[in-house]
């Protein structure tokens, strides 16, 4: 998995590329904690990603709760986005 940050004002986009399974949802958890305080806004750019396991949804709810403002989940595949309809994040997350 590789995670590419990029911070415009208080919006940090978080482009994922690859799994985000159980090996590399603690990466994501790591760059989270690294995440300014001033965030008011996080993007998730999935359009590279792959697959995601249990463990990445998890990561997505820490984010859900850590982020003080709007998180929201962009360029979803049909194959992610079912995972995430099953689960029910796409009630819980803003999904684009």
């Amino acid at each position: 998995m590789v995670i590419t940050k990029s911070l415009n004002g208080t919006e940090e986009t978080f482009k994922v590329e690859g799994r985000l399974d159980t090996l590399a949802a603690p990466a994501l958890l790591d760059e989270l904690e690294q995440m300014d305080d001033h965030v008011d806004s996080l993007i998730f750019d999935f359009s590279e990603l792959e697959y995601i396991s249990s463990m990445g949804l998890r990561a997505l709810v820490i984010a859900s709760k850590k982020v003080n403002g709007a998180l929201v989940i962009k360029n979803v595949s049909p194959r992610i986005m079912s995972i995430l309809s099953i689960t029910g994040l796409d009630n819980t997350i803003r999904i684009e």
